[in-house]
């Protein structure tokens, strides 16, 4: 049996590479609109839901290689184009380009030089250790282009819906004239991948690329490919799981992927499991396991959750709709749900006041703190564990009758209270589930015993 490291199953951090669960409908999206001469691409999603992990996985099956730049704020068009043309020195100086045994248009090449030799001669020029890096009159979108085309790469535009305003539009014209050069560079193409509403971004900014854009949305995960992760993962480490614990795992994970990656990484290290076990020994994970994995899941994740909330109650109404999505089922709940939740507490909502809550509640300037489905419709808290602490910061605040708006620091006691509180509930239900499968798991080892001796 091949051995393998935990940390190459279980990757809540990084995309699933051994362990990667292959989603047939949306991997047949992508893999159709890699290929397809002149059709650029948005992937979106909400976190978690898997996004770079398909895409990563959907490259290698298209192309030899590709370039990923990581959008952050503030981040400008001239920043994203300067980072692409740095990854790409790496195709355009390698031996083998330079040698002649790659075949690149001569005169792109030269051009690639004089590229370079402009922007390493204005930072040698430059008197201050922190200087603001210019694009070069020669770096523009087409020769930018042009140099894509001849390496044959693809660029990926990580967290696309992080760039704001003006720089965004000038990323959507570039991505219109590289659909236009794919006559010439068949393999020329910009992947974005980034949230719910970037596809709708970057039609807005350019209405002609409405049918030459391949919109791709990742939902989460269903509990069937979250129990594969987990059922995947623990075979190829050789561990035992019956299937009460996966379901409980499923349940904790709620559809987001890295949470599961989380959570079993987690439950390996509270049993010292390091790599695949020898076939000659016998780990099983029992609930006591997926107990200490989710205690320090909420250890590690605590000021996440509590800053998520404390910016999400910044908004006007927010505690109300809050509240009553966290008295809903954890898959979440239509506009109409919530409002007949509100009504039902002689609070007067109109649906178009509770869906701007929800939307501002869905942007990461109120904390990210819920998710829209588009097929279900339903509006649900984006992390598992959110809806868990509603419940609990709600109870202390109506328990301590918590009318008036709050100081920022009663808002900080009653989050750590509540926080404290959610760990002590999911430590008790856990426990009760740890008893039962101990007890169980003693029967059947008196069982097989008996039939031993027998």
């Amino acid at each position: 049996m091949k051995k393998y490291s935990v940390e190459e199953i279980f990757t809540p951090s990084s995309p699933a590479r051994v362990n990667f669960v292959e989603r047939e409908t949306i991997n047949k999206r992508i893999v159709r609109a890699l290929k397809t001469r002149g059709k650029q691409v948005v992937v979106y999603g909400h976190s978690g839901s898997g996004k770079t992990t398909l895409l990563e996985n959907k490259l290698q099956q298209v192309y030899e290689r590709h370039i990923k730049t990581n959008c952050m704020k503030g981040m400008s068009f001239d920043s994203v184009i300067l980072d692409a043309f740095d990854q790409l020195e790496s195709f355009y100086v390698d031996e083998k380009v330079v040698s002649g045994k790659i075949s690149v248009d001569a005169g792109v090449k030269a051009n690639f030089q004089l590229i370079k030799s402009h922007l390493t001669s204005k930072k040698e020029d430059s008197s201050q250790s922190k200087s603001k890096r210019y694009v070069p009159p020669q770096l523009t979108g087409s020769n930018l282009a042009k140099l894509f085309g001849e390496a044959k790469y693809c660029w990926v535009l990580e967290d696309f819906h992080k760039i704001e305003g003006e720089d965004k539009k000038r990323l959507t014209q570039l991505m219109k004239l590289f659909m236009d050069l794919s006559d010439t560079y068949p393999e020329l193409k910009i992947v974005a991948v980034g949230a719910v509403n970037t596809a709708r971004q970057v039609v807005q900014y350019d209405s002609e690329m409405r049918r030459r854009l391949a919109e791709i949305h990742v939902p989460l995960m269903n509990d069937a490919e979250i129990a594969k992760i987990v059922s995947n993962g623990c075979y190829l480490l050789n561990i035992q799981i019956d299937s009460g614990l996966i379901d409980d795992i499923c349940h904790h994970s709620n559809g987001v992927a890295s949470i599961c990656h989380q959570l079993c990484s987690l439950m390996c290290e509270e049993m010292d499991i390091y790599n695949t076990i020898s076939e000659l020994d016998y780990i099983s994970f029992d609930f006591s396991n997926i107990s200490y994995a989710v205690s320090e899941y909420l250890e590690l994740e605590s000021d996440t959750i509590k800053r998520a909330f404390d910016n999400s109650l910044k908004l006007k109404d927010s505690d109300d709709i809050i509240y009553s999505l966290s008295r809903v089922d954890q898959n979440g709940a239509k506009v109409t749900e919530l409002l007949a939740e509100l009504q039902s507490r002689d609070l007067r909502y109109s649906e178009k006041q509770i869906v701007r809550v929800l939307e501002n509640l869905i942007d990461e300037k109120y904390g990210e703190l819920i998710k829209y489905d588009e097929d279900s419709h339903k509006y649900s808290f984006s992390d598992p564990f959110y809806r868990t602490f509603a419940l609990a910061f709600f109870k202390y605040k109506d328990e301590e009758n918590t009318k008036k708006r709050l100081t920022q620091a009663e808002l900080n006691d009653i989050l750590n209270y509540a926080f404290g509180a959610m760990r002590k509930n999911l430590s008790v239900s856990q426990g009760i589930a740890t008893k039962k499968t101990l007890n169980d798991k003693e029967a059947t080892k008196a069982n097989k015993t008996i039939k031993s001796d027998a």
